[in-house]
């Protein structure tokens, strides 16, 4: 930023008029500061020097003494100067009417001579970059000094309803990365650009002002990693970008070329490459982002405070601006071919001047994912080649986006990525060796492993629906129900008012990594938000990493329909896999005629068949429902919903004239989980041996909706699966289960002990609903596993 500049006038014979200086940069060398100025006279390119420095008047006062000199003055001319001295009082005035507070030696300007403005009394003068009596003063730049960092106090609890990732944010780095973090004494403030140089040098700069060298990033532990303070002073430096061998750094109202003339490794001379571009004088405002492109430097200014402007400038100074459909702040960064994308509040676009313009964003980002996207780099290899990772100004981490084209329109899918890299991500860039450098309140590397997480690849929008496309298969048997997909619209900004779309049918591929999702109603303009069944693993038994998708819909395809294979609705009957498998139906959906109440020779009355299912309603003098039949070994399978705020469970191997069926018989838990107190603990949570093992994750879909469970039995060796996920696995008279035993407030000297026993359904004086009820004996030496 330029000092506050003096007015030079020229007077050729009789003739005075106004010069028009160019401020060029300002030079250290041997802890003095020259600030460079240049101005055509007489048709000649005329170079003027201050040189500013720091003085005591005899009151202690301290002040700075102006000295100029000039170069290539024609002899025709004079220059003189009138210089802006702001005195006492605050206000500014000029050199004509502050002569008790200014010396003239002489008030114009000739080849060989030097003007020098000392100051006197009370008043002193200011220049730019400021000084004290020992180094360079820099701004703090107010956006990051006052950034709140996430609270990190642990909390304790003993379940979180939703894991990372599942309907809240991530907490960890994506296990496919190692990170590097680094974190000197030297960052005293937020990263806001960073490039590599030709030697594989990292080149960054703080908010602070200052720029710094980081050697031996790319080679190791962090305690190799070595910075070096290259240059400071700088007003608001908001982008760098090396080019060649060449640093630039953008400036709140300068892109400034750094320079080492005398080769110590410290910049000394500070050249304006352009200047005089609007912007919001809002300390919160700042030009952002420096890419570099066709020979030309890209970057944004906030010409006001609700106005972003995109800026385009060449190497010799010339700029030109364009409006932006956004306003108050954004980021710029460059694709792989080229692309230019423009990061702000609530979307990802284009940045004006690519090819393929398009006025709507990209992607829409909703708050929750990322309520301040910052600068983003595209996946150069791998399966998420041509994809995004951007950062987050407020909760850090990074966010990765999938695009496509409809129709012509360029539109796109937003997932969770990464965590675990400081309280904000304002910069990232991809490294020669594909690891990805990110900066904000810290500097880390995150470098490509061998290792993978379980996640959504892609969506893509079909006319029909959604094809969901995973990076690994699906472990069999899961997946296949549409209640393990959940899929919402809304406008954007306006999810409150969002309407649930349903899922009528669901259709793998062969190798179980593409699903398709026939979804009914999707409308143009609309941001559609897709959750998968946490429960869901791989064939590797790996979790989802992220369990959503939010997909911008701008226009829906044409032509597109996929195919669906006819689909069975029928419930309460057998596949023909099934059938080979040995099972039978325990419920035909029509009548209770298999099962009876616990001793009781029929069901009591609160047990009855509608629409196919067995629905429990609290009534008086209920007991819990029992299987006439006994089984010892056997697998059973059935789907279970709750009512919200619901209880029950399937007790099995139960032995009848005992108080209760949970006296003899161990129990899976039915619960809905989110509102009923059990669901606290993962001990009596659903899915769990209720109260002995608890489950290994929740998987139970929400109130009102099916879960399929599974219910493996053979001799003491005990499985229990819900939704395609094996939840609990113990054996009976083990040494873990005696001691889990001598706490159990239920358990007698009975419970668990049968051989044989009926199937039984708990009455818990909820709403509890039921179908699907299969069942077949299992011969002795039969694997649990699939």
């Amino acid at each position: 930023m330029p000092p506050e500049a003096p007015t030079w006038r020229v007077r050729t014979g009789s003739e005075l008029y106004d010069a028009k200086p160019k401020w060029k940069g300002y030079r250290i060398k041997t802890g003095r500061v020259t600030i460079d100025f240049e101005m055509m006279i007489e048709g000649v390119k005329v170079s003027v020097h201050e040189t500013p420095t720091l003085v005591r008047n005899a009151g202690g006062w301290i002040g700075i003494e102006r000295s100029f000199s000039v170069e290539n003055l024609p002899a025709s001319a004079a220059l003189m100067v009138d210089v802006p001295i702001p005195n006492a009082n605050g206000r500014t005035t000029t050199n004509g009417s502050l002569a008790p507070a200014t010396e003239l030696e002489n008030p114009s300007l000739q080849e060989n001579r030097v003007l020098t403005l000392r100051p006197k009394g009370t008043t002193f003068l200011r220049t730019f970059p400021e000084f004290s009596s020992t180094k360079q003063a820099t701004p703090l730049d107010p956006p990051f000094v006052s950034q709140k960092k996430p609270d990190t106090t642990p909390v304790q609890e003993q379940v979180v309803r939703r894991r990372p990732g599942d309907q809240r944010p991530l907490d960890s780095v994506h296990p496919s990365y190692n990170l590097t973090a680094i974190r000197t004494p030297e960052f005293k403030s937020g990263i806001s650009g960073m490039d590599f140089s030709s030697n594989g040098d990292l080149i960054l700069c703080t908010s602070d002002g200052n720029v710094y060298r980081i050697a031996n990033f790319k080679a190791g532990a962090a305690s190799t990693i070595k910075s070096k303070l290259i240059a400071r002073g700088l007003g608001t430096p908001h982008g760098l970008r090396v080019v060649g061998s060449k640093v630039f750094v953008l400036q709140k109202s300068e892109l400034t070329e750094l320079v080492d003339s005398d080769k110590d490794g410290e910049t000394d001379q500070y050249n304006c490459i352009s200047t005089g571009w609007d912007i919001s004088p809002s300390l919160q405002d700042f030009a952002n982002g420096l890419i570099y492109k066709d020979n030309r430097f890209y970057s944004l200014s906030n010409p006001s405070p609700n106005r972003l402007q995109l800026l385009k400038t060449d190497l010799a100074g010339m700029y030109e601006s364009t409006d932006t459909a956004l306003s108050n702040s954004g980021c710029i960064s460059v694709g792989s071919k080229g692309e230019m994308f423009l990061s702000a509040p609530g979307q990802i676009s284009q940045a004006m001047g690519t090819k393929e313009q398009q006025s709507l964003p990209i992607v829409w980002i909703p708050k929750e994912l990322s309520p301040n996207p910052t600068e983003a780099v595209q996946i150069t290899s791998g399966a998420k080649v041509g994809q995004l990772l951007f950062g987050d100004g407020t909760v850090g981490g990074l966010s990765r986006v999938s695009m496509e084209k409809v129709n012509g329109i360029l539109q796109g899918c937003v997932f969770r990525a990464f965590q675990g890299l400081g309280a904000i991500t304002t910069r990232i860039i991809l490294g020669v060796d594909g690891s990805l450098y990110a900066g904000g309140d810290s500097l880390c590397r995150l470098k490509p492993n061998v290792a993978l997480a379980f996640e959504i690849q892609s969506v893509k929008l079909k006319t029909n629906g959604l094809q969901v496309t995973l990076n690994q298969s699906l472990m069999d048997g899961m997946g296949t129900s549409f209640a393990d997909y959940e899929v919402m619209q809304y406008e954007p900004g306006h999810e409150s008012d969002g309407e649930t779309l349903p899922v009528q049918s669901v259709t793998l591929n062969k190798w179980r990594n593409q699903i398709f999702l026939e979804v009914p109603g999707i409308q143009a303009e609309r941001i559609v938000h897709l959750r998968l069944n946490p429960g869901l693993s791989s064939t590797a038994d790996l979790p989802l990493w992220s369990t959503e998708a939010w997909y911008s819909v701008h226009s829906i395809p044409t032509n597109q329909m996929v195919s669906i294979p006819p689909l069975s609705n029928k419930q309460n009957v057998l596949t023909s896999d099934e059938v080979k498998e040995g099972f039978k139906l325990l419920f035909d959906g029509e009548s209770l005629k298999n099962f009876r109440g616990f001793n009781k020779p029929e069901p009591t009355p609160g047990w009855t068949v509608k629409d196919g299912e067995i629905e429990y309603v609290p009534g008086q003098n209920d007991v819990d429902l029992m299987s006439r039949e006994e089984f010892d070994d056997f697998e059973l399978r059935l789907d279970w919903k709750i009512c919200k705020g619901g209880n029950s469970g399937i007790m099995f191997r139960v032995a009848e004239n005992q108080p209760a069926t949970y006296t003899t018989g161990p129990e899976m838990q039915i619960l809905d989980n989110d509102n009923h107190p059990d669901g606290k603990s993962l001990l009596t949570s659903a899915g769990s041996s209720y109260g002995l093992f608890p489950v290994k994750r929740e998987t139970q879909r929400l109130s009102g909706q099916w879960n399929n469970i599974r219910i493996v039995a053979i001799g003491n060796k005990i499985e229990f699966w819900m939704n395609g996920y094996r939840v609990v696995q113990y054996t009976i008279n083990s040494p873990l289960w005696k001691e889990k035993i001598k706490t159990a407030w239920f358990a007698n000297p009975l419970y668990g002990q049968m051989k044989s026993g009926h199937i039984s359904l708990q009455n818990h004086g909820n709403n509890v609903w039921f179908r699907n009820l299969r069942i077949r004996q299992i011969k002795t030496g039969h694997s649990l596993s699939r």
